[in-house]
C-alpha cells in the first residue's frame, strides 16, 4: 500500500536499535494514513477479494454464497469494508460491501478515528465479527488497544472482542506466515506464551468461521475464546 510513492508501513529501517519507532516517522506515517489517496487504497484489496469471488464462481459454474474475510493491521480495513464498513473521505463515503462476506476477522485494526474509520461509518457493519487486540505496543506510540474503539462503535449482533493477555494482536495472527525480518526485535518468537496466544485465536477463530458459515448458535465461539488461558478477557454484544 502507498500513497504518492510514501510507505504507508512499516519498514525494518524505521526502527531504533532498541526497537522503538521514532517519533517523528510515526507522524509523518500517520498523516500519510489520514489522506485521500490511502483512504481509497485501503479498499484495493476488498474490490481484488469481490473479483476474485466473481471469477472463481464463473469458472466453477455456480455462485459463492457465504465467505468469512480475515485481515490484520491495515488489511482489517479491507476485511471490514466487505462486512459494510463505510470509509470516509474527505466528506465522501467509499462503500466496498460485498453482500457474500458474513463474517469479519478483524486483527489488530486501526483505531476508530484513523485511515477513513468514523463511528458512523462502523455503525453500517452487518455482519458478525471478531476484533483481536492485546499487549499495549511499546512501539507504537498512542496506538494502544485501538480495538476496543472500534467493538463499541459497531452495532450489537454477533459482534466479540478478544483481548489477548500478554502479547501484542499483530504477532499472534494464526493465519501468518512467520518472516523474520532482519535488524529488528523478532515478531516471531517461539516462547511459549506467543504459541498458547496462536493456538488460542486458532481455535477460536476456526470456531467462529464454522458457526457464521453454517450459521449457528454464536454462543460457541464466546465460550471457545473463553475456555482459552492465553485470554485476557472476551466481550460479546
Amino acid at each position: 500500500l502507498d500513497a504518492d510513492q510514501k510507505p504507508l508501513v512499516h519498514q525494518p529501517g524505521t526502527a531504533t536499535s532498541e526497537g522503538r519507532y521514532d517519533r517523528r516517522i510515526l507522524d509523518a506515517r500517520n498523516a500519510d494514513l489520514r489522506t485521500t489517496p490511502a483512504i481509497e487504497r485501503f479498499v484495493v484489496p476488498a474490490r481484488r477479494v469481490t473479483a476474485a469471488l466473481d471469477a472463481f464462481a464463473q469458472a466453477r459454474g455456480t455462485p459463492i454464497e457465504r465467505v468469512v474475510v480475515v485481515g490484520t493491521g491495515l488489511r482489517a480495513i479491507a476485511a471490514l469494508a466487505l462486512g459494510g464498513v463505510e470509509l470516509v473521505a474527505d466528506g465522501r463515503r467509499i462503500v466496498a460491501r460485498d453482500p457474500r462476506i458474513v463474517g469479519v476477522v478483524a486483527l489488530d485494526a486501526p483505531g476508530a478515528f484513523e485511515c477513513g474509520l468514523t463511528p458512523g461509518g462502523l455503525a453500517a457493519l452487518s455482519v458478525p465479527a471478531v476484533f483481536v487486540t492485546g499487549a499495549p505496543d511499546s512501539r507504537a506510540g498512542s496506538r494502544l488497544r485501538s480495538d476496543r474503539e472500534l467493538f463499541d462503535a459497531v452495532p450489537a449482533g454477533d459482534k466479540f472482542l478478544v483481548d489477548l493477555a500478554d502479547v501484542r494482536a499483530f504477532d499472534a495472527d494464526p493465519f501468518a506466515i512467520p518472516v523474520p525480518i532482519p535488524g529488528a526485535d523478532p515478531f516471531w518468537s517461539n516462547d511459549g506464551t506467543l504459541a498458547a496466544a496462536r493456538r488460542a485465536l486458532l481455535a477460536g477463530t476456526t470456531t467462529f468461521l464454522a458457526c457464521t458459515l453454517h450459521e449457528s448458535d454464536a454462543t460457541a465461539v464466546f465460550d471457545r475464546f473463553a475456555r482459552c488461558a492465553a485470554m485476557d478477557g472476551v466481550e460479546r454484544k
